[in-house]
């Protein structure tokens, strides 16, 4: 606020007060930290159920198969 020339010569502020705000702020940013990553996992989540249901609208046993050759390779496990 210095910068911006207002003047702070009658301001009273202490140490706790400053201490309670950073707190509170920090715990804001924690918040919404959390909730942008539970956001994104839950959009990885429907992204994979939705690519699942396109590959395998019936739920026939050739994605299973499919999915096998992808993982283990043609020669792999059957």
């Amino acid at each position: 606020m210095n910068e911006r020339g207002v003047d702070m010569h009658k301001v009273k502020y202490r140490k706790a007060e400053a201490a309670f705000w950073g707190v509170e702020h920090l715990n804001k940013a924690k918040k919404k930290e959390a909730s942008a990553i539970q956001t994104g996992k839950d959009a990885v989540k429907k992204a994979g159920e939705k690519t699942a249901s396109v590959l395998d609208p019936n739920g026939d046993d050739g994605f299973r198969k499919w999915k096998r050759e992808v993982i283990h390779g043609k020669g792999g496990p059957s």
